[in-house]
């Protein structure tokens, strides 16, 4: 079964990075306490107030601005308004790229872990406008390869475009560009850095190994459409329409659907496969599409860590989904799957905070996979291990967890956690629980 997974900005929103909106807030915030361009501001506070206006909208305004010699009304624009203009933008291009690089490796194996590891054996592309490092910072904690069109890093500092296109594991797609990619100014190479750093306008970096080239930050930002047509964008947007022609299950995660092309790569996956949708809320295109999506209310957490392992693992993963899908008109309100397993799983925290966030999980009724139960029940804190007991029945791998339980119990002079073990024993196995 060929599988596309699209990830937008919502997928990324658990680990830290700011949907577009909050992010807005945030560079506003940011620019305000800095004293950056006042007037300009205050109009985009005005903006933010009277409706939805993020940063998307903020850095085409300012390159409009920016690249502009007569106003729309034909008078000239203010010298003094372009710069400040070309300030704003080099402030938004150092604050995006800045905002995201606050995920850490930890928290993306948790999100993305579960799922890149029921893909073994299958064949998935990921393709994302993200560009922050959460799925290749996932691959890597959990030893799954990723193809991402860059040579290996080797013992050196950068790798260029090219050889690594081949073998198992995962391709990716950054449709978008990342915070690790430069181009070089000379020569138009794209670089993947090891130690990427956010670079301010007309700031550039230098290597050591690299004497006579000067690199700048290779992301598309909202406005810069443009750059699709430099390498190595020319050839990830037709990868990604072929990949979305020949898929036969399509999931698009934290998608606004905005972007007409994302928009049409969903739509040519309805004429072939399943198509689902997942996040909060419905994207408002979604009932205006034909074929129209299906769409499942969980936050990317849930689905990630619990609803597509689970589907990969059963017999008929398409199957599974569609008991999932939900009124897209429905709003159901959610907690955080990945927040809640940080929490029961970080043995400084509380023993109180870990068991409710045990409750917590147990009662969403998600169905997580081994590798984040087997790690709970093995807590050397005994209310830990008891209220872990919990996941096992909705776990697409619960004989495993139950036979791991059984070898606590030997292990452990803990007789509440082995009558424990016994009840939920004899509960399945006379079928109480399902």
């Amino acid at each position: 079964m060929k599988t596309l997974i699209f990830a937008g900005a919502g997928a990324s929103v658990e680990l830290g990075v700011p949907a577009m909106s909050a992010m807005m807030k945030q560079l506003v915030e940011l620019l305000e306490s800095r004293a950056i361009a006042p007037a300009v501001l205050l109009e985009v506070r005005a903006a933010m107030e009277s409706g939805d206006y993020d940063i998307e909208q903020f850095i085409e305004m300012l390159d409009g601005i920016a690249t502009m010699s007569r106003s729309v009304v034909g008078g000239r624009v203010d010298p003094e308004l372009r710069q400040e203009a070309q300030v704003l933008r080099s402030e938004s291009e150092w604050f995006v790229q800045h905002a995201c690089e606050r995920v850490v490796g930890a928290s993306s194996t948790l999100l993305w872990g579960p799922t890149l590891a029921a893909f073994r054996g299958r064949e998935l592309c990921i393709a994302t406008t993200n560009y922050d490092r959460a799925i290749e910072m996932a691959a890597l904690g959990c030893g799954v390869p990723i193809h991402d069109g860059f040579a290996p890093f080797g013992d050196k500092e950068w790798s260029s475009l090219g050889g690594n296109e081949d073998g198992p594991g995962v391709r990716l797609l950054k449709l978008h560009g990342s915070t690790d990619w430069y181009r070089a100014q000379n020569t138009d190479d794209v670089l993947k850095l090891r130690h990427p750093m956010p670079l301010f306008g007309g700031v550039s970096l230098k290597l050591d190994s690299l004497p006579h080239e000067a690199l700048r930050s290779a992301v598309v930002l909202p406005s810069r459409e443009k750059r699709k047509t430099e390498m190595p964008f020319v050839d990830l947007w037709p990868a990604f329409f072929n990949v979305a022609r020949e898929a036969d299950l399509a999931v698009f995660i934290g998608a606004s659907l905005r972007d007409p092309d994302v928009r049409r790569r969903a739509a040519d996956c309805g004429t072939r496969g399943a198509v689902f949708v997942v996040g909060p809320t419905c994207p408002d295109v979604v009932t205006s599409m034909a074929p129209s999506p299906l769409f499942i209310s969980q936050t990317a957490s849930e689905f990630l860590m619990s609803t597509l392992p689970a589907a990969l693992l059963s017999e008929n993963p398409i199957e599974r989904l569609l008991a999932a899908v939900g009124d897209p008109s429905e709003i159901r309100p959610r907690r955080s799957v990945l927040r809640l397993v940080e929490t029961a799983s970080d043995g400084r925290e509380d023993v109180r905070r870990r068991c409710d966030a045990l409750d917590a999980l147990a009662a969403a009724e998600v169905a997580l996979p081994a590798s984040l139960v087997a790690p709970l029940i093995e807590s050397p804190d005994a209310a830990v291990r008891t209220f872990a007991l919990a996941l096992i029945p909705r776990s697409p791998q619960r004989d495993e967890l139950l036979g791991l339980s059984r070898e606590a119990v030997d292990s452990e002079n803990d007789p509440r956690f082995a009558r424990e073990v016994e009840m939920l024993t004899d509960l399945l196995e006379r079928g109480v629980l399902a």
